[in-house]
Order: structure tokens, then sequence, then C-alpha cells
């Protein structure tokens, strides 16, 4: 995702602030380039709620998934324990 920065904004409160012109610039085209190389790596709101969807569909899967396994468990107990009832 790009950034918005404004390097010459930047760079005139540099220079209202002290800095001379040249060291405001450096810094503020060092700054632009930082921004602008980690900006790639941040998430935006879409980003995290395509994942936080994506979660919470996996995390319903896996709770159906895990109902339908201790139901499973539940009636194959209850067969057996029927069976050792017969037998007794």
């Amino acid at each position: 995702m790009a950034m918005v920065f404004d390097t010459l904004l930047f760079a005139r409160k540099l220079e209202v602030a002290g800095l001379q012109k040249p060291v405001a610039e450096a810094h503020s085209e060092l700054l632009s380039e930082t921004l602008e190389e980690f900006s790639e790596d941040l998430a935006t709101q879409k980003d995290l709620k395509i994942t936080e969807k994506n979660l919470r569909n996996e995390i319903e899967k896996m709770s159906l998934n895990l109902t339908i396994r201790v139901g499973g468990m539940f009636v194959v107990a209850i067969g057996i324990l029927a069976t050792l009832i017969k037998i007794l």
C-alpha cells in the first residue's frame, strides 16, 4: 500500500526548526524512502477484515468437525456400553 508523505512540507518544518536546507531535505528524503519501503508490509483495514473472515470460517469448520467427531465417539461409547450390559 502506497503511503502519502509530503517531503516538501516536512523539509520546510525542519528548516523552521533550525536545520539547514540540505540537511532538512536529506532527512525528508530518507524518511520518505523508509516509509515507502516499510509501507509495503503494512496491512490495511480491508486486509485485516478479509483475514478475520477467513479465520472465522476456518474456526467454524473446525468446530463443526469437532462436534461431529465427539458425537461419533459418543455413539460408539453408547454402543460399547449397551453391548457390555447385554454380555454381563
